[in-house]
């Protein structure tokens, strides 16, 4: 298949290579070129236009960013249901450089999705070429893997970048394991295992799911031993001897992994709630274990399904309830594909070591995200959630299947007139399914351009999603259609409450609703929206927030200071309320309490250049000029690029004396250009 084109050309192997990774970057290019005109949708508002984490590039802040769980944004929505189990500050890194870069243009972001996907495609191909030594295996499965239309969701859409990004550090870190085998220098052996560790620490920076290389290297181990001359001679008095000191070795090479996890799990529980007592707990106290395990089985046939027939790809949460009825039709169901899943798993491990790795990856890559181990605790008992987000990791192992699938029939078809009919239907057929797919692909991209559109197909397919009608009216209101936003939202929260007991309810649809209801002065249904999110969610301090809203139009401003205070104990870094309640100190109440409440902000984030610049400018208009130009200075050591703080730094300066130092601050704003610099404007305090 596909030798005529390689053999009477006399192509070398290096220069296979390099012509097969021309050719990804080439397909990759074309067929994601459209999804760069696309917009930010869902999940993206949250992570990059309301996340002011994201703005200030500095080594202070970088480092900051490994102390916040992912969700944190310090935005007005800055507020996700169980948030505390996600940890991914490479992630966030790669926003922050990208709007360093790009600012909050989309199609910089766009674009480094598809840079991201195309590495990893390369990277999986390098892998398949390292196990295998077989280019055109290497190159059919990493096509089916570039082209498959599951893919588009995760680079059109720039949330989609944790699995791209997990996956790229997954992806090197087995190869580099791949070469640590396979060297013979100690020197180079170090730098690969040196590599395939750091990879693995960055793919638990990324998403979560980075925990199953380990599992990986221990299959891929399995399936394919180091290189042993005596190997496959039984009888070697020395083999047993032999095997048992290859295992210890390996075995400390894998206790190199374990304390990179360990390392993982203490810097994750100085960043969010949930540590290492926590994950054992969820692993070990499963309830309805058994059920569990029967209807993820039914669950893995409807998504492998869904990879072989990617029409329509719209990614939403779907809900399963568990097969709870015993020996009934769906326990049969789930039991009889058990039992042909470990049959085949059973009968490719004897037979076909390439597909059993294939099988492995993929039910090992999925694992994580089967909710078999629940984490949504209180909807363990009585349902799943599941989507077409979880593939694209496992998506490598079916590829890795279907490449040696269409490599099959060499080893039973016999006749050389029947394998030449054979390989011509092969080369069509996988002609075939690669345009097919490419279609697909380009087709779903353009669906991922448009939130509005997007939204409203997915509804088309799921008329009782909370979750898309939330998305929807979230672009209606930023289109400036309220009323039709606050409908959506309205019936959103009908949807969630009806699903009382099924579903864990989540706040997201009742903050729209109080934002609209804030946005068109509408404050009694505000009141209400707030009380109502507070019984359900008393934790949620943006429902202190806008209650205070509701006082001030009262003008009870002990209810306001009261509700205020409520929101920022509970949650201290919300700059926007932290900044409203700076504003509202200084217009009724004393300077002290003002200086007070930026310097508890300026303590938990030393980098907050807005509140830098504020408790500066309250000394200045109290004539303290001294402590003014401190904060001034503290303003331009985060961003020297800020005009308006070096402006009132020389005047500081001029006030105290100190012509010659505020002439050269004034010199100094004549060489930059601030409007260049992206940087955020500022207000003065009045």
């Amino acid at each position: 298949m596909f030798a005529h084109i390689f053999s009477p050309l006399k192509i070398s192997r290096n220069r296979q290579l390099f012509y097969c990774i021309i050719f990804f970057i080439l397909l990759g290019g074309m067929l994601y070129y459209n999804s760069l005109d696309g917009e930010f949708i869902g999940d993206d508002f949250s992570l990059i236009t309301e996340n002011s984490n994201i703005y200030n590039f500095s080594l202070a802040n970088s480092a900051r960013l490994f102390s916040l769980p992912f969700f944190d944004s310090g935005g007005m929505r800055d507020y996700v249901f169980f948030k505390h189990l996600y940890y991914r500050p490479l992630i966030i890194m790669s926003y922050l450089l990208d709007y360093t870069i790009w600012h909050l243009v989309p199609f910089g972001y766009h674009l480094t999705n598809i840079l991201l996907h195309v590495v990893s495609v390369i990277l999986f191909f390098l892998f398949l070429q390292c196990i295998f030594n077989r280019v055109l295996f290497s190159f059919i499965a990493a096509t089916i893997f570039l082209t498959h239309p599951l893919q588009s969701p995760h680079i059109a859409s720039l949330s989609g970048r944790t699995d791209l990004l997990c996956l790229v550090f997954i992806l090197l870190s087995v190869v580099s394991y791949a070469y640590f085998r396979g060297a013979n220098s100690i020197v180079r052996k170090n730098i690969y295992i040196l590599v395939s560790l750091s990879s693995f620490f960055c793919a638990l920076l990324s998403k979560e799911i980075g925990i199953v290389i380990p599992a990986l290297l221990i299959v891929y181990d399995l399936c394919f031993p180091p290189d042993n001359p005596d190997a496959s001679n039984h009888s070697h008095p020395n083999q047993k001897k032999r095997l048992y000191h290859q295992w210890f070795r390996q075995a400390g090479t894998y206790s190199s992994f374990f304390f990179i996890f360990i390392l993982y799990l203490i810097i994750r529980r100085n960043a969010v709630s949930v540590g290492m007592g926590d994950m054992v707990k969820s692993a070990f106290c499963i309830p309805y274990f058994y059920l569990r395990m029967l209807t993820v089985v039914t669950i893995l046939i409807s998504q492998i399904k869904t990879i072989i027939f990617p029409f329509p790809v719209y990614y939403y949460w779907r809900y399963i309830p568990l097969v709870t009825v015993p020996f009934g039709k769906e326990f049969w169901m789930s039991l009889f594909f058990l039992i042909i899943l470990l049959s085949v798993m059973r009968l490719s491990w004897r037979r076909d070591k390439v597909i059993f790795f294939g099988i492995g990856w993929f039910l090992i890559t999925y694992f994580p995200a089967s909710n078999v181990i629940p984490l949504w605790r209180q909807i363990a008992p009585y349902t799943f959630f599941v989507g077409k987000q979880f593939l694209h990791i496992p998506l490598v192992g079916f590829c890795i299947v279907i490449g040696r699938l269409f490599f099959y029939s060499d080893t039973v078809v016999t006749k050389d007139s029947l394998k030449k009919i054979v390989q011509n239907i092969r080369v069509w057929f996988f002609i075939s399914v690669v345009l097919l797919f490419s279609f697909l692909t380009m087709y779903y991209n353009i669906v991922w351009t448009n939130a509005i559109d997007y939204n409203q197909k997915v509804l088309e397919h799921v008329p009782y999603s909370s979750e898309f009608r939330n998305d929807l009216a979230i672009q209606y209101a930023q289109k400036g259609h309220l009323d039709a936003a606050a409908h959506l939202l309205t019936q959103a929260i009908a949807i969630l409450e009806s699903k009382w007991g099924h579903i864990a309810l989540k706040p997201n649809s009742y903050i729209n609703l109080a934002i609209i209801y804030s946005r068109v002065y509408e404050f009694e249904k505000l009141r209400n929206v707030c009380h109502l999110g507070i019984d359900l969610f008393p934790d949620c301090h943006i429902f202190y927030f806008f209650l205070a809203h509701v006082y001030i139009a009262k003008n009870d401003y002990v209810l306001v200071e009261e509700n205020i205070r409520k929101a920022l104990s509970l949650k201290p870094t919300f700059s926007s309320l932290a900044r409203y309640f700076a504003d509202f100190l200084y217009q009724h109440s004393s300077q002290k309490d003002v200086i007070e409440m930026y310097v508890e902000r300026i303590k938990t984030n030393p980098s907050d250049t807005k509140a830098l610049f504020r408790l500066a400018s309250v000394y200045r208009l109290n004539y303290l000029f001294e402590e003014a130009a401190h904060f001034y200075q503290k303003v331009l050591s985060v961003d020297p690029y800020v005009c308006v703080a070096r402006s009132n730094l020389a005047y500081c300066y001029e006030q105290l004396r100190q012509i010659e130092r505020g002439e050269k601050e004034r010199e100094k704003i004549g060489a930059l250009s601030y409007g260049q610099t992206g940087s955020p404007s500022f207000s003065e305090v009045k």
